[in-house]
């Protein structure tokens, strides 16, 4: 069994939703403990709960002692899956769900899984009730390992104004200018799929994030090999098949 102290690292629940879809699409047993110990409000919140009992219901595992990630699972699928989710779907201070439908999901696809999302109704957290539509149609096989080594040019640049700060513009600015393959949030998101991939996976980030490092810990407990060269990451994926 593997164990998951959510204190370490960034100390947040993407620890926590990355590490119970990990341990679904393996098979390995998981036990989460001081789960987002260092946070104001310790333990699991709404969110955290419903994504463990999504990869639950979806891997017919059992779980134990959850009180108050699907994309990774659905996308090693046996079937398409198609999920609506109603709720506060957009957040201060993380990637929206039009970042993921524009930035990873595109990515996603060159790795063999397809997946389209749909922002049906925008809400805010904490009680918005906005409402997104993700369909998937998962990969064949093990995921291709991804290599991003040139950023390449700038063509052009668009934008959603739907937003309560606009504090993102300024980070978007920062990551394009930084040189790197990736901008903060996606990176975060490939290092999970670059570890369930077939082969090494590379791209570099505008900066070494705590939810970079905390997901690359997270990679090296469930097998894959991770290595840091400043800004450069690489993950050698255990290339796990549909399940």
């Amino acid at each position: 069994m593997i164990e998951l102290d959510g204190s370490r690292h960034s100390g947040s629940g993407t620890l926590v939703r990355f590490g119970v879809a990990l341990a679904a699409l393996t098979g390995r047993p998981l036990r989460v403990v001081n789960a987002r110990e260092s946070r104001p409000k310790p333990g699991l919140a709404g969110q955290h709960v419903a994504a463990i009992r999504a990869c639950a219901e979806l891997s017919d595992a059992e779980t134990r002692g959850v009180a108050l990630g699907v994309l990774p699972l659905a996308c090693l699928a046996e079937a398409p899956l198609r999920v609506r989710i109603t709720g506060g779907v957009f957040q201060d201070f993380a990637p929206s769900p039009h970042h993921l439908a524009h930035v990873p999901l595109p990515l996603l696809a060159r790795m063999g899984a397809s997946a389209e999302l749909e922002v049906l109704r925008p809400g805010y957290a904490r009680g918005g009730e906005g409402q997104i539509e993700l369909r998937v149609r998962p990969a064949r096989r093990a995921l291709t390992s991804l290599i991003l080594d040139d950023p390449g040019s700038l063509s052009w640049v668009g934008g959603v104004a739907l937003a309560s700060h606009l504090a993102v513009a300024d980070a978007l600015h920062e990551d394009l200018a930084s040189g790197a393959t990736t901008d903060r949030h996606l990176a975060d998101h490939l290092v999970i799929f670059a570890a369930l991939a077939d082969g090494v996976s590379r791209f570099s980030v505008p900066r070494l994030s705590a939810h970079v490092q905390s997901n690359l810990w997270l990679a090296e407990l469930f097998g894959a090999r991770p290595r840091l060269d400043g800004t450069r990451v690489e993950v050698a994926g255990f290339a796990q098949r549909p399940r």
